[in-house]
């Protein structure tokens, strides 16, 4: 045991474990957005389990014990809580995935060139653009 502590020390001090930046601000509405939308559906799915397990659990016809019960209304409360703060997490994952989508973007756009203006077909131009949502 006196040795095994020293071992885990020494292999996660050299250990490379930064997160890579995102290089833009775009890319890094895109993760958030996407690590939001994530965390809202274990939020939803996880109180759904549990609100439909409580439900199961105290349908008609099954018995439960007058000792149990203040644990199932909990488990249901919560149950229902989390669902309701999955609600948040999805707009805000919304909002900033509809920020990141009015941004600054440069690209590579065809000629819109009739064909005898120019010798080779498809010849493509670098253009900047700005999208904004309405």
């Amino acid at each position: 045991m006196k040795i095994l502590l020293p071992c885990l020390l020494m292999a996660s001090s050299s250990a490379w474990a930064q997160p890579v930046a995102p290089t833009s601000p775009r890319e890094a509405l895109l993760l958030k957005s996407h690590n939001q939308r994530t965390a809202a559906r274990v939020l939803l799915i996880g109180g759904a389990v549990v609100a439909g397990t409580v439900i199961y659990a105290t349908a008609p016809g099954k018995s439960v014990s007058f000792d149990a019960l203040p644990l199932v209304g909990g488990l249901g409360v919560a149950g229902g809580a989390a669902v309701l703060s999955s609600i948040p997490l999805f707009v805000a994952s919304a909002r900033n995935k509809r920020k990141a989508q009015a941004a600054i973007s440069l690209q590579l756009q065809a000629l819109p060139a009739p064909q005898w203006a120019t010798a080779r077909r498809g010849s493509m131009c670098p253009a900047l653009g700005l999208c904004l949502p309405l």
